[in-house]
C-alpha cells in the first residue's frame, strides 16, 4: 500500500485548495495510508472533518508566519514526517506550499506531485511567482493543473513535456449532491461564497450589487466568506446604505446546506483555478454568471445554456446579465433545468478515477 502526504500551507482556515484536501484524504484513504500536512497553522483548529479516524492534520508550525522561516524552522520536522510515515508521493497542494516543501524535504525517498490551484498565465507578470512556478514544474514528477486549458500554458509556457502534465478537475463534494433540493423559483436571493481576499473583487461586486439591488428591490444578495478585505467591505457596504440589501453571512462549516435558499450564483473574481463554488452551486441547480476569466469558470458554465460567461471586469455586461434573470423566471428555470448537463466529468467517482491512475503510475 503507497503512502501519500497531502501538504496544505494553512488547514486552519476554509478555503478552496483546504477543501480539496479534505476530499482527497477521504476518498484515497481506503486504498492508501494519508497523511495532511500544514506548514502554518494562524486558526485555534481544524474547521474540517475526516472520514478515518486514523487522518488528522500534522500542523509543522503551531504559529502563521512567512516561508523563509516556516523553510528554515520547520524543515528538521517535516523530514522527519516523511521518513517516520514512509511516504512514497508528496502533493503539493497550491502554489503557496509547493517550493517551500520541496527545499525543506529534498533528498527524502518520495515523489512530489504539483497540485497548481491557480491559472498560470493570471499571474504571469509577476517574475518571482512565475519562477517559483517553473523551479517547482521542473523539480515535480507531475504537475497537476485544475483545468485543461492550465495543463496546455505548463506545457507551451515552460517547455514541459506532455507526460509531464496533465489536468484533473476537482470533484463535487458527495454532500453537496446529497443535499441538493430542488430549484427555488420564487426565491430573490443572489448567492456568492468564497474567501475574502483581492483577487475575489468583493469590491466590484458591491458596486454591482448597488446597481442591481436599487433598481430590483425585493432582492437581497447574501455573501458567505471571511478573510483579509472583509472589514473594508462592510465599510463598503455600509457607507452605500445597503446592509439591509447585501448580507455578510461570515463562514459557514457546511456549504452544502446555503445554497437552497438562492435563485442564482454570482463570481466576481479576478483570477480562479477550478472555482469549487460554482460547481456546488451548479449541483444545487443555481444558474451562474462569472466573468469569463483566463482559466476555471468557461469550463464549468455553459454560456447562455445554464449561465452567463462576462467579459471580464465588465461591471455593466455583469449587472445586465443578473438583471435578464431576476426579471425574466422562465429563463432562470430553464437554465436551472440544464446545469447537471456536464456535472458528469467532475463527479466523485470520474475525478477519483484519474488520481488513482496517477498514483498508482508515478
Amino acid at each position: 500500500m503507497k503512502k501519500i502526504m497531502l501538504i496544505s500551507w494553512d488547514m486552519s482556515m476554509l478555503g478552496g485548495i483546504n477543501q480539496v484536501v479534505v476530499t482527497l484524504a477521504n476518498n484515497l484513504c481506503t486504498q492508501y495510508e494519508v497523511t495532511v500536512v500544514s506548514l502554518v497553522k494562524s486558526g485555534e483548529r481544524t474547521p474540517y472533518s475526516f472520514s478515518s479516524s486514523k487522518t488528522e492534520v500534522e500542523y509543522i508550525m503551531e504559529k502563521d508566519c512567512r516561508g523563509r522561516s516556516v523553510i528554515l524552522e520547520g524543515r528538521s520536522k517535516l523530514r522527519k514526517l516523511v521518513r517516520q510515515k514512509k511516504i512514497d508521493v508528496v502533493f503539493l497542494m497550491g502554489f503557496q506550499v509547493s517550493l517551500p516543501a520541496i527545499l525543506m524535504t529534498m533528498g527524502q525517498r518520495c515523489r512530489y506531485i504539483f497540485c497548481d490551484h491557480e491559472a498560470l498565465l493570471s499571474r504571469w507578470h509577476e517574475k518571482k511567482v512565475t519562477a517559483v512556478r517553473y523551479l517547482t514544474a521542473v523539480l515535480s514528477d507531475k504537475v497537476v493543473t485544475l483545468t485543461r486549458q492550465n495543463a496546455l500554458d505548463y506545457i507551451s509556457r515552460f517547455k514541459l513535456s506532455s507526460k509531464k502534465v496533465t489536468h484533473i478537475y476537482n470533484s463535487i463534494d458527495d454532500k453537496i449532491l446529497s443535499n441538493a433540493q430542488e430549484y427555488n423559483a420564487q426565491s430573490k436571493i443572489i448567492l456568492s461564497v468564497g474567501r475574502f481576499s483581492p483577487e475575489k473583487q468583493y469590491d466590484l461586486l458591491v458596486e454591482i450589487a448597488n446597481s442591481v439591488l436599487k433598481k430590483h428591490s425585493d432582492w437581497k444578495w447574501c455573501i458567505y466568506g471571511d478573510g483579509q478585505t472583509f472589514p473594508e467591505i462592510k465599510e463598503k457596504i455600509s457607507a452605500l446604505g445597503l446592509e439591509e440589501k447585501i448580507l455578510l453571512k461570515g463562514e459557514v462549516s457546511d456549504v452544502s446546506t446555503i445554497y437552497a435558499q438562492g435563485a442564482l450564483f454570482v463570481l466576481t473574481s479576478q483570477r480562479e483555478g477550478l472555482p469549487l463554488v460554482l460547481l456546488e452551486a451548479k449541483a444545487n441547480h443555481l444558474p451562474c454568471i462569472s466573468f469569463d476569466i483566463i482559466s476555471g469558470p468557461k469550463e464549468i458554465i455553459q454560456n447562455n445554456i445554464d449561465g452567463f460567461l462576462i467579459k471580464p471586469y465588465d461591471k455593466e455586461g455583469m449587472i445586465r446579465s443578473i438583471e435578464t434573470l431576476i426579471t425574466d423566471e422562465r429563463l432562470r428555470i430553464k437554465m436551472s433545468e440544464n446545469t447537471g448537463g456536464n456535472l458528469e466529468q467532475f463527479s466523485n467517482r470520474e475525478v477519483m478515477n484519474k488520481w488513482k491512475a496517477l498514483i498508482d503510475t508515478i
